[in-house]
């Protein structure tokens, strides 16, 4: 065993001293504890609204399309005056979100819905055709319902993506 001898008594200054240096990382370390806490907090925060506006951004693009599926659908009863209405108001409600999007989605999501707003010119557009020649509007907006399904559940399938949800 090695004892250390000392001449008389420590210095007055030693013991403060000590506790001043562990009080000081003690205040560090909680300090740094306390950042890296909130930055963690703040970001699940911000994950947690974006997240947010991409379900609302979703759900007002799919309400827009589903509108103009049920009207497709029902064209020889609803009219093609009402199949106009309904994509042309269904286009800006798309073009708005797609704007939204734009802003925190990745590329695969924001292509899907420059798709969705390119299916509903085309849809617009058909109406105006089909009125004008006189067609029977079952020839085109069974398959334009059709097409619009599948863009809709591939919107579907990557948004659940981008909120980190499984796949179905």
């Amino acid at each position: 065993m090695i004892h250390v001898v000392m001449d008389g008594s420590a210095p007055v200054w030693q013991a403060p001293l000590l506790t001043g240096v562990f009080v000081l990382a003690a205040a560090i370390i909680a300090l740094m504890s306390l950042y890296f806490s909130d930055r963690r907090k703040l970001k699940r925060e911000d994950q947690r609204q974006w997240d947010g506006d991409l379900k609302r951004a979703y759900l007002a693009i799919i309400g827009q399309t589903d509108e103009v599926g049920r009207v497709l659908l029902l064209v020889r009863s609803e009219g093609v005056e009402k199949l106009n209405e309904v994509t042309a108001e269904a286009l800006r409600g798309v073009r708005e979100q797609q704007l939204l999007l734009e802003l925190h989605v990745g590329d695969r999501v924001n292509r899907i819905v420059e798709e969705l707003a390119g299916l509903l010119l085309e849809i617009y557009e058909a109406s105006f055709t089909a009125q004008r020649a006189d067609l029977p509007s079952t020839s085109w907006s069974v398959g334009f319902s059709n097409r619009l399904r599948e863009v809709e559940g591939r919107l579907r399938a990557s948004i659940r993506r981008e909120l980190r949800m499984p796949p179905r």
